[in-house]
């Protein structure tokens, strides 16, 4: 490749990326395409790191120069992710140690997923895409641990707590659910969430075609409309919150979306606070084709939010476990 074709290419890319950005900024409602592209935002400047040194060395200066204020741009946005957490001292505090995960309801590996809870020493497990009868055996494996869980009917999603269960009821969104249990924590109350959203994908297909790729369906099919909705509504119900809360599971969206900003505007992430890293929680490989093994998790969709009343102490990313989501571990204090 000559030098004059690859400086144009390296050029059609800034062009690119810097219109994605003007679109992004402009458009805070996006149409369904620019939309699904917000989820991979980070990764659009990555070429940047091995374009301007290049373009360098091939003394193509003038386009590297021109290429630099993206990356500026880039590392402003995403290099703080991966420096180290001011420590938060909680020796003093009451913490309470929070584990979220998406089991996928498609799952036989239920034994791996129990030893490992065994080990996360978690006092509250939130627990997603479980159905009846293996929720009775989490329970059942689990009960020297977790002697209070909540299972309310109807919906996909489960809980197993150390603390006493002092209230639990279905959390009504408008055709969507979530559920709302309290803990009593050496007395006091505190209100947790057990999330799992909506996926933004239309009904039936957009197009008048499918492909035998379920990845590649769910872009063609994506729409945030009925998700953005829920969210909101939650948001609504958790102003109103009068006790400290959890609001954990998940969301099935991504961290670099419009809708993330609205969630942060309210609720604390406390992977942002105490976590290094992007923190990707999906897609994890479960040994089909549509996500080799090779490629790790892309985007974050699995959360614990909190409300001002505590504070995150830790947070990290558990191990693959067999699932399409990797379990969220976190660790809160209660704010003195």
């Amino acid at each position: 490749m000559t030098k004059n074709i690859f400086t144009g290419l390296a050029g059609l890319y800034g062009l690119m990326l810097l219109v994605y950005l003007v679109l992004r900024f402009l458009l805070p409602v996006s149409p369904w395409w620019l939309a699904f592209l917000h989820n991979f935002t980070p990764y659009y400047f990555l070429p940047l790191l091995v374009l301007i040194p290049l373009l360098w060395l091939m003394r193509a200066r003038r386009m590297a120069a021109r290429l630099l204020p993206l990356l500026l741009i880039g590392l402003l946005l995403y290099a703080p992710r991966w420096l180290p957490q001011p420590a938060v001292r909680a020796a003093e505090a009451r913490t309470l140690r929070v584990v979220t995960f998406n089991v996928l309801i498609l799952t036989d590996e239920y034994a791996t997923i129990t030893d490992w809870l065994r080990t996360a020493d978690a006092d509250v497990v939130l627990l997603q895409e479980v159905d009846g009868q293996e929720s009775t055996q989490i329970f059942d494996a689990l009960s020297d641990l977790y002697p209070h869980t909540v299972d309310l009917e109807g919906t996909t999603v489960i809980a197993l707590s150390r603390y006493p269960v002092v209230e639990q009821a279905l959390v009504d969104l408008g055709s969507w659910y979530v559920d709302r249990f309290v803990l009593a924590i050496d007395g006091a109350p505190v209100a947790v969430y057990n999330v799992h959203m909506h996926m933004p994908l239309l009904n039936e297909p957009r197009f008048p075609f499918t492909v035998n790729n379920g990845m590649v369906q769910l872009a063609l099919q994506y729409d945030e409309t009925h998700r953005n909705q829920l969210i909101r509504r939650l948001l609504d119900l958790l102003a109103a919150e009068p006790l400290p809360y959890i609001v954990a599971g998940d969301f099935n969206t991504g961290d670099n979306t419009p809708i993330y900003g609205e969630m942060a505007a309210l609720l604390h992430d406390s992977y942002r606070e105490a976590g290094i890293g992007l923190g990707n929680t999906w897609p994890a490989s479960i040994g089909d084709d549509e996500v080799p093994a090779m490629i790790p998790p892309m985007l974050r969709i699995d959360y614990v939010w909190h409300s001002a009343d505590l504070r995150a102490v830790a947070a990290a990313v558990g191990p693959d476990l067999s699932s399409d989501h990797l379990p969220v571990i976190t660790t809160l204090a209660v704010r003195e």
